[in-house]
């Protein structure tokens, strides 16, 4: 969503034929995502529309449209911000998935996050528009990093590391999430001296790979991911389109590292299931599949068929 500020100074109905309760349900039916056409979500103009019904209903759906947020430029971080300044307990209430894309500035997206300290899910892509290689260059985005509690995380590597050097426990953040994808391409080359094994609370891990003999590592950080993180539920592994998937998992079998829990899945439509829609997130489809696997006591990297997100497998 795009948010603003709305005005509800004369709304267009004051009173109901309904009970308060059965009102409040039908307007939250209708601005769910899953009662658009086809399952889609309904667009922001008419969430928008909703909310100068009444006063009430301006109350009842304000949390409703502002908890998923995708901040995807400078304009509209201005937008998001002069709304929720005058209210920072309602940001910190109602923003729960927060997106912020390369356009935003870093400046923003901080003062954005020290609002929005009750996120759930960040998905973090600011980039520094200078030298970010500097040393004495600061990060204005670590402070707010320091204090979030969200489950999962979506990052690049750059917007949160300036310099040369990265090591992953340096930012106290990815200690505490347990669901990371990590979008930097590279990290599978170098996922050992990034520290990526240390991230051992880590249920939900996911990284995009390059097919065999292509001067990767991702056995190696692999193998030490499988072997340190007790409580790991999920290894998402992205391939590009043109890589052929079967012979990834040669790959890995050849390498002993067969395991329920790894899922190979396709670039390509990876905007398409981590993005603000209504579909389901990657996450949700790789833990399916592995419950597929465990509960029909399937072979390792065998798939169902019936998976609605099969695109993703494909």
């Amino acid at each position: 969503m795009s948010p603003q500020a709305i005005d509800v100074s004369e709304p267009y109905l004051s009173c109901s034929c309904f009970p308060d309760d059965i009102e409040r349900e039908i307007f939250f039916l209708a601005a769910s995502p899953d009662t658009g056409n086809c399952g889609s979500a309904l667009p922001t103009a008419y969430l928008c529309r909703y909310l100068l019904v009444a006063q009430r209903v301006h109350h009842w759906l304000e949390p409703v449209l502002y908890r998923v947020v995708d901040v995807h430029n400078q304009k509209v971080a201005k937008l998001f911000l002069s709304s929720l300044r005058p209210r920072p307990a309602f940001a910190k209430r109602a923003v729960k998935v927060l997106h912020l894309r390369p356009a935003v500035s870093p400046e923003q997206g901080a003062e954005i996050l020290k609002l929005c300290q009750g996120l759930q899910e960040l998905t973090l892509r600011t980039h520094h528009g200078g030298d970010a290689n500097q040393l004495d260059v600061k990060n204005p985005l670590l402070e707010p990093l320091r204090t979030l509690q969200p489950m999962t995380l979506s990052i690049d590597l750059a917007s949160a590391f300036y310099g040369p050097t990265i090591f992953l426990p340096d930012l106290p953040l990815l200690l505490r999430i347990e669901r990371l994808h990590l979008a930097n391409s590279w990290v599978a080359r170098r996922g050992l001296h990034i520290g990526l094994q240390e991230l051992c609370q880590l249920t939900h891990l996911s990284f995009h790979i390059r097919p065999p003999g292509q001067h990767t590592t991702h056995i190696e950080i692999l193998c030490e991911i499988l072997r340190r993180f007790p409580r790991l539920q999920v290894v998402v592994l992205w391939r590009m389109e043109y890589h052929d998937c079967e012979e990834i998992l040669t790959d890995l079998e050849r390498h002993n590292l067969v395991d329920h829990r790894v899922i190979v899945f396709n670039t390509a439509h990876f905007a398409t299931h981590a993005g603000p829609g209504p579909k389901n997130s990657f996450w949700e489809v790789a833990e399916h599949v592995v419950k597929w696997r465990e509960d029909n006591n399937k072979e390792p990297f065998d798939v169902p068929s019936d998976e609605p997100a099969l695109d993703l497998l494909l």
